[in-house]
């Protein structure tokens, strides 16, 4: 289940961030980190989804997992953000 949460989260950091329904350009309020930012969104939607999972089936340590690997995945988000090479 964590598994599925990440991908979702990658998908929704990805669609929400790089395509025509990028979120920062739909207010002034929202062009911002991490509105603006596929790494920092990312994290945000899978430790929120991982927390609201979590509540469902009242298991702490599924949020405390789900917010690792949503650490995690920023980092290596973040890592493959900084080494591309903008033309």
């Amino acid at each position: 289940l964590q598994g599925a949460i990440i991908i979702l989260s990658l998908y929704l950091g990805w669609f929400f961030t790089e395509t025509k329904h990028r979120i920062a350009d739909k207010h002034w309020l929202l062009n911002r980190k991490p509105f603006s930012c596929r790494p920092c969104l990312t994290f945000h939607f899978g430790w929120i989804l991982s927390g609201v999972v979590a509540l469902v089936i009242s298991n702490l340590a599924f949020f405390i997992l789900g917010a690792t690997l949503s650490l995690i995945t920023w980092l290596i988000l973040e890592i493959e953000n900084d080494s591309m090479i903008d033309d």
